[in-house]
């Protein structure tokens, strides 16, 4: 009896390591294009995904700051630093964009990923499962990237369909950005309006990097609870940046200027608002105005039934 408990003993931890990898540590580099409706804000950088054992680290190539604007012209592009706020790129049309340098971590055994994203003008950080894609394989979609055999599986995703490429040859789990859940690494990533291509330019298994660990364990920027908290955070933010442009604007008697804010196609999620406009924004108001007064209605009826 004492045998065969140390026999299933040995068993489980022999088990173990297979449950998160097949290789130790894997570094896969990949060339990242999104396609913005301004074209000259469009961008095309180097981003490296960095697994080790049961945590994974997805980061962009800091010299990629200028260079990764496809249509700006480096010679008439500067950056603009704020202490506190994203640093912000001049580009050849005089216009500004942010300089987005994403660090995104992944922790498989807690089934949680932890990522910076931009909020208007500043950086904070929030977290959320790594259970968030519902994929379905498309087992005639077979091809081969860099020399692995990959299979294709499609998904939709926060506003946006997809589909993926992935090998069981290299890995069971891991991808790139928030790109999880199908059994082996993801190599490659198109959606299908064009918008975002995740492409793969090097894979080096059993590579020697430094620890990856969680970046975010002393963040200095805010923390919000999940991906809910931080799309009201910016649709909060945006509202407000609406308004006072709004306040600013010069106020000419007998005529009345139009301004909205178009919030679809901006960014790789969809914040789920569409424009905002004076017609969204008393929508909502109203909207919120309901939902205050069934809660105080129900807290009302709660109280009277004591």
């Amino acid at each position: 009896m004492k045998n065969k408990k140390i026999y299933i003993c040995l068993l489980f931890m022999l088990q173990m390591p297979f449950a998160f990898a097949q290789t130790p540590s894997i570094a896969v580099e990949y060339l990242v294009t999104v396609n913005t409706k301004n074209v000259v804000t469009s961008t095309r950088s180097t981003n490296f995904l960095h697994i080790l054992k049961d945590e994974s680290i997805y980061f962009k190539d800091p010299k990629d700051s200028l260079k990764q604007f496809i249509h700006g012209d480096p010679n008439n592009m500067s950056i603009l630093s704020r202490e506190g706020r994203v640093s912000q790129v001049k580009l050849s049309d005089n216009s500004y964009a942010p300089m987005d340098m994403i660090r995104l971590y992944k922790n498989y055994t807690r089934d949680t990923l932890i990522l910076n994203e931009i909020m208007v003008n500043r950086t904070v950080v929030f977290g959320e499962s790594l259970s968030i894609f519902n994929w379905t394989i498309l087992q005639d979609k077979d091809t081969t990237i860099l020399g692995y055999p990959c299979q294709m599986a499609t998904t939709d995703f926060r506003g946006r369909r997809y589909k993926a490429y992935f090998s069981p040859k290299i890995n069971n789990f891991g991808g790139p950005w928030k790109f999880e859940g199908l059994p082996g690494l993801i190599l490659q990533v198109e959606s299908m309006d064009n918008y975002l291509t995740i492409e793969p330019q090097k894979i080096v298994l059993n590579a020697t990097f430094e620890p990856v660990k969680n970046p975010y364990t002393d963040a200095k920027e805010p923390i919000l609870s999940g991906w809910e908290s931080f799309r009201e955070a910016q649709i909060d933010k945006l509202i407000k940046n609406y308004k006072f442009m709004m306040a600013s604007m010069p106020k000419t008697s007998g005529s009345s200027v139009s301004v909205s804010i178009d919030t679809s196609g901006g960014t790789i999620e969809d914040l789920g608002i569409g424009v905002i406009d004076a017609a969204t924004i008393r929508a909502m108001e109203n909207t919120q105005k309901e939902k205050e007064t069934t809660k105080k209605k129900k807290k009302k009826e709660k109280k009277n039934k004591k």
